[in-house]
């Protein structure tokens, strides 16, 4: 890189490190490319994104633990969502981390199927653990450190005043399975463009 009042031989001399860090940076943008699948992370963060406008708009901030009540738009008036609202968000957290995380590992179909099955069972761990007869259960063992600790201190009123529906089991099976469906929909469609791509060579 020529700077004015530099030297030819100093001028010279800067031109190594510039062509080594152009070509650092060119294959550290090659590597994060073929590391990251960012259409399938930009899909699950948009559904990250709906979801939080579902509980700005659909819920009253009284129940929603990070809605503050100045950002909240609920109104008391019908759902915007209507009754898909109800359900939209277990279905939305599954099918969003489901994405965001098989695009970070950016692996094999099987392996996909593993990280899909994992939140799966997450998900479904956490709608389970709110069935009353468990969470009084569960409750009594929350160590009284979570007090004061930013999202495990509503761990309790999680448990105890969250509501156990079965509909929400059904919204979180049909998230990851939606989730699997454009992963293999993706891969399928790169699978496809590298094969014509090793017949343009050839």
């Amino acid at each position: 890189m020529f700077r004015p009042g530099v030297g030819a031989a100093n001028k010279v001399a800067l031109r190594p490190s510039t062509a080594l860090s152009q070509g650092y940076l060119k294959m550290l943008l090659e590597h994060n490319k073929a590391r990251f699948n960012d259409w399938l992370i930009g899909v699950g963060v948009a559904a990250l994104v709906l979801g939080v406008i579902v509980y700005l708009v659909d819920r009253p901030p009284s129940q929603v633990y990070f809605v503050p009540e100045l950002l909240s738009q609920y109104n008391g008036g019908p759902f915007v969502f209507g009754l898909s609202g109800y359900h939209m968000p277990a279905f939305l957290h599954a099918f969003a981390f489901s994405l965001i995380s098989v695009g970070i590992i950016n692996s094999s179909f099987r392996v996909a199927v593993g990280v899909c099955l994992i939140w799966l069972f997450i998900d479904g761990l956490f709608e389970l653990a709110q069935h009353q007869l468990i969470a009084v259960q569960i409750a009594g063992y929350i160590p009284g450190w979570f007090k004061g600790i930013p999202v495990l201190q509503n761990t309790r009123d999680y448990l105890l005043y969250g509501r156990f529906d079965v509909a929400d089991l059904f919204a979180i099976l049909l998230g990851v399975v939606c989730a699997l469906l454009i992963i293999f929909l993706s891969q399928l469609k790169k699978q496809r463009r590298d094969n014509a791509k090793i017949k343009n060579k050839n």
